[in-house]
């Protein structure tokens, strides 16, 4: 019915196609992993997920984007013990994550990467402490570039319940909407007006009317796990859990509609999405086989299928889901065992923009030319099809460098200073211009 660090590998290993038309790809496998994982799309359709290595070498918040070749692994933010991961992008295609840290400070932060690089900052500290940890956070981004987040606090019972901080492209500022003492799941979106709208696991509803916030106390089932998306008329849909695991979808039209999925997912965790047409689309770890699963109302009932199974380990954790543009759904998750996580995983449908089509012909303009890492330090990769001609330029217009085929690395000499440069392909009468940051 209804929608820094450069980490200069791409150790990706297409794993296998599980079922049907599912495709798996292994992100990373290097370490041990800690907490959730979530996952974005930008408006090339390309995913992102974000995610946190406890103990490695490099312990933080990892972020690994897919540019349309491979994928890339940087660190947005170093440190220990990072939960409560929430991902998306902005207008501008920039990503931004709202996590917490957990030891050996306690706090609510922001990441986020532009032409720069990353960079983080710490929001709130008020409440925080080694009993009282960011329990979950939820981050969107409206049309003006604004950031809303909703958190909470777990742990011992901290005294706050639903949290909320606004950017509003000068200042952040934060505001209590419920407070009750419990840490909670939540879940934000905004509609139309760039008005949020919040929901917790107890019911609570949270929507800000552009003057002030009106909150009501929804009468469903207990909550486990919940999820809120606004569809294409600004009206709510939610899917939760009860005490049970028994997932449920609830969507107002006019009055509240609660309909049974008939699925039960294990640690009461079923992420969602709508597409354009507002239809929804659920992920959740089975609880019978630890299967990964997903479940959609496309047809006249709930159809569920199995994603994949993984292998030799207790389970998976149902992390993030995001149906782009085009329709295409993109999964990520975890295989963990008892005590630890021990990859991240990317699930996605067959033609869903990661497999590029074998017809140069039906690829966008746009993908034709692609240039990664971008930012760069040192070096890039151009790649174009075969017979271009690559040509790189300053901004005055100067030709600095050029290459005969590709792919092709640019490696800047000293000379070369940080900035702004452009990559012109001439492929046969078409040419096509990227612009590729150099950081220094």
């Amino acid at each position: 019915m209804r929608r820094t660090v450069w980490i200069v590998f791409a150790v990706i290993l297409l794993v296998r196609t599980c079922f049907a038309e599912w495709e798996t790809t292994i992100v990373d496998s290097s370490s041990y992993f800690s907490g959730r994982c979530d996952i974005a799309v930008d408006s090339d359709n390309h995913p992102a997920i974000c995610y946190c290595k406890s103990i490695a070498d490099n312990p933080g918040l990892y972020y690994a984007f897919y540019d349309g070749l491979n994928w890339n692994i940087e660190i947005a933010d170093s440190g220990w013990d990072f939960k409560g991961l929430s991902i998306t992008f902005d207008q501008n295609n920039y990503p931004h994550i709202s996590y917490g840290a957990c030891y050996p400070s306690y706090d609510l932060r922001h990441a986020w990467k532009d032409a720069e690089g990353w960079h983080y900052e710490i929001l709130d500290t008020s409440g925080f402490g080694s009993s009282n940890y960011l329990h979950c956070s939820s981050i969107v981004t409206d049309a003006n570039n604004h950031i809303h987040i909703a958190y909470s606090v777990g742990g011992d019972l901290a005294g706050r319940g639903i949290q909320y901080a606004f950017w509003d492209g000068s200042s952040w500022s934060l505001d209590t909407l419920v407070s009750d003492g419990s840490m909670v799941c939540l879940s934000t979106d905004v509609d139309t007006n760039n008005y949020p709208h919040i929901t917790d696991w107890f019911g609570v509803y949270c929507k800000f009317n552009g003057a002030d916030w009106e909150i009501d106390t929804l009468d469903f089932a207990e909550y486990g796990g919940v999820r809120l998306r606004l569809d294409s008329q600004n009206r709510p849909n939610i899917v939760y859990c009860d005490a049970f695991g028994n997932v449920f979808w609830a969507y107002y039209d006019g009055s509240w509609v609660i309909d049974s999925v008939g699925v039960s997912a294990q640690g009461s965790n079923a992420p969602f999405d709508l597409d354009i047409d507002d239809y929804v689309h659920i992920i959740y770890h089975s609880v019978p086989d630890t299967s990964l699963r997903y479940v959609t109302n496309t047809s006249e009932d709930w159809t569920d299928e199995v994603i994949c199974i993984p292998d030799n380990v207790t389970g998976s954790q149902a992390s993030g889901i995001a149906v782009d543009g085009s329709g295409n759904i993109h999964v990520c998750d975890s295989d963990i065992s008892p005590s630890y996580m021990k990859l991240i995983r990317y699930h996605h449908r067959a033609g869903s923009g990661i497999k590029e089509p074998e017809d140069e012909t039906q690829i966008p303009e746009s993908r034709l030319v692609q240039n990664y890492p971008n930012p760069f330090n040192s070096s890039c990769v151009i790649t174009a099809p075969s017979g271009a001609t690559i040509e790189i330029f300053n901004l005055n217009g100067k030709c600095i460098g050029a290459f005969d085929k590709t792919p092709c690395v640019w490696q800047p000499n000293e000379s070369i200073s940080s900035g702004v440069y452009l990559i012109r392909a001439t492929v046969g009468d078409q040419t096509i211009t990227k612009r590729a940051i150099l950081i220094k």
